[in-house]
């Protein structure tokens, strides 16, 4: 009976007192609407070039693997330089047009967090061949990028046919 108590007690409180009872209950909790919320400003910063906006979501030491390809960079070492001379790029393009220049939409997304840090994945275009995952970590409460991995897929014929219902 006491082993019985111990473990029920494992199993229920225990992850009540470490993810909170909005996690265990599967309901949307405070930290993934505000994740939510990071993420929606971030895209619009993103789609509007904003830059100031745009890099200050990015943590110091935030890494990035672009969708071109390539290895891992570093935010402040690279990454910071590659989106912002894209920014640059694109708003000298498309400057008669003005924001938004982009249009990023996010499909499917899911927000998935453990105390300080979220996971958001989603897909952009219908058929789920660009995807995007972004680690998030609060810090001095603050929602930052910490990881934006950017991937872009090419289906086969056979796997267009196993997708296919």
């Amino acid at each position: 009976m006491r082993l019985i108590v111990v473990v029920l007690s494992t199993v229920v409180i225990f992850p009540c007192v470490v993810f909170g009872p909005e996690k265990v209950s599967g309901t949307s909790s405070r930290a993934e609407q505000a994740v939510q919320q990071a993420g929606a400003n971030f895209l619009r910063a993103f789609n509007d070039l904003e830059w100031d906006t745009f890099q200050g979501v990015f943590a110091d030491d935030a890494t990035i693997f672009f969708p071109w390809g390539g290895l891992r960079e570093n935010w402040m070492k690279n990454g910071r330089a590659r989106f912002k001379s894209m920014f640059d790029a694109i708003r000298e393009r498309d400057k008669a047009k003005g924001p938004p220049y982009l249009r990023i939409t996010p499909g499917d997304m899911k927000i998935q967090t453990i105390g300080d840090v979220a996971i958001m994945t989603f897909h952009l275009g219908e058929d789920g061949q660009s995807r995007r995952t972004i680690v998030w970590q609060k810090r001095h409460g603050k929602w930052l990028i910490l990881h934006l991995h950017a991937s872009n897929i090419k289906l086969t014929k056979s796997a267009e046919q196993q997708n296919t219902p």
